[in-house]
């Protein structure tokens, strides 16, 4: 029995080893123990006179740091030829992830390394990325805790991690990119104007990508080109004369990154009235009340004399049916606060009603006992003094007249009802109220056939 060969060498990755024997007699192949869980005979052999038999034996691939060493023996009787494996060692690093992407907060990340060999760490050169615990060694998994610290800056940053065989090349490096703090940088959060209104512009500082949203109608933002990084924002708040402070928000936000800022924007009026809308009627006066918030007189003026006057001291005077707007200036003229007066007269807020009753009509002849329900309705703040209520045919003559003192007081309502004598009156029937205000007299007529909506009227 002789061996073409008795010596071997296989690389790392492992391979296929051909041992031919020849040999005229029986023999077995035996592997030495410490050696079989990593060379395995695929044949199985067979002898004859003198004949070349090829052993074919599996090489895994190596999993240690070292060179190792494997022995095969064939053997017949005391007969015996030994075969030596050689399988060269090669250093494993392998890691879980190369990169970690971070966002800015402070946080703990694990490299899991897994190795054959004593492996070194190259920290970065940076402080903000520190190890917690070092582990190595034997072919198993180990990790390697990092803390990294918060990022208050405004711009990414990144460093690399080395781990490295001192007796080789082999190394592998992590990457660890963390973003950076996600912000929106005003410089002035609040801005304050009064009743005229005027510019302003908000300048910021940005890393992300932000939209403007305004709450009220009375900002307006102007033109103009907005960059990512450093921003200028251009606002117009018009100017209210209506007597009254307002204030408002303005949001800048980045939805993705959930960062904003918000700017308020106060508006004061240097004068308010006690009112900014004003209702009166004919003859009635109003003394309007001013807070003037300025160290100057203010002089008075009506944009229609001949329906309101004001005098000195802010008195309205109503005249005559129309709008009118009071203005109060400081003598500058840069501050002006404005009431709309509006006048009407009593007869705008005095209805007659026909409300139904029990009436017979014969032809146009309303017979004996029918009955009419009439309303008298006050929609003023005044209070007038009901007269009369007198009956008119639909020939235009007169019933009787019916004299009453009634005092109809603001926002009231009183009804009557109308009883027809032996005589009949013919149809149509108007009723017709006579009342006083200040000493004047007025009339109001409902007819019966009167179909009007009073709802908007009367509400």
């Amino acid at each position: 029995m002789t061996l073409t060969a008795d010596r071997f060498e296989v690389p790392f990755e492992g391979g296929n080893v051909d041992v031919e024997v020849k040999s005229n007699i029986d023999y077995e192949v035996l592997i030495d123990e410490k050696s079989q869980s990593w060379i395995h005979l695929d044949n199985t052999p067979s002898s004859r006179a003198l004949t070349s038999t090829h052993l074919k034996f599996q090489i895994d691939a190596s999993q240690d740091y070292e060179k190792r060493e494997g022995t095969i023996t064939i053997k017949s009787g005391e007969k015996r030829e030994t075969v030596t494996i050689y399988q060269a060692g090669e250093g494993i690093l392998t890691l879980t992830a190369r990169e970690f992407q971070l966002d800015n907060s402070e946080q703990d990340i694990k490299i899991e390394v897994s190795s054959n060999f004593e492996y070194s760490i190259d920290m970065p050169n940076v402080d903000w990325i520190s190890e917690v615990k070092a582990q190595t060694r034997g072919l198993s998994t180990h990790t390697i805790n990092l803390h990294v610290a918060e990022n208050k800056s405004y711009d990414d940053r990144s460093a690399t991690l080395r781990l490295f065989d001192a007796n080789s090349e082999l190394s592998e490096e992590v990457r660890i990119v963390q973003s950076q703090k996600n912000a929106l940088v005003v410089e002035t959060k609040e801005f304050e104007f009064d009743e005229s209104g005027g510019t302003f512009t908000v300048n910021l500082r940005s890393n992300v990508n932000y939209k403007v949203q305004i709450s009220d109608y009375w900002i307006t933002e102007a033109p103009a080109t907005r960059a990512l990084v450093d921003g200028s924002h251009t606002f117009i708040v018009a100017p209210q004369y209506e007597g009254y402070d307002r204030q408002t928000e303005i949001v800048f936000s980045d939805a993705s990154t959930g960062v904003s800022e918000v700017v308020t924007v106060k508006q004061h009026c240097s004068m308010l009235f006690d009112s900014s809308t004003l209702q009166l009627i004919i003859d009635n006066s109003h003394q309007l009340t001013l807070t003037n918030r300025t160290d100057q007189d203010v002089r008075w003026e009506s944009s229609d004399p001949s329906v309101a006057s004001v005098d000195a001291s802010g008195r309205i005077t109503a005249l005559s049916r129309g709008t009118a707007n009071i203005t109060a200036t400081t003598l500058d003229g840069k501050h002006t606060c404005q009431c709309t007066v509006s006048v009407k007269d009593i007869t705008d807020f005095i209805l007659a009603r026909y409300t139904g009753g029990s009436t017979i009509n014969n032809g146009g002849w309303i017979l004996q006992g029918s009955q009419f329900n009439w309303d008298f309705v006050n929609k003023s703040s005044e209070t007038v003094i009901l007269k009369s209520l007198q009956l008119i045919d639909g020939h235009g003559g007169f019933g009787a007249l019916h004299p009453f003192q009634d005092v109809v007081g603001p926002y009231q309502t009183v009804s009557y009802t109308s009883t027809i004598g032996y005589v009949g009156i013919y149809a149509p029937v108007t009723c017709r109220f006579t009342y006083e205000y200040k000493g004047k007299e007025y009339t109001v007529d409902v007819n019966e056939n009167d179909k009007i909506d009073w709802t908007d009227w009367l509400s």
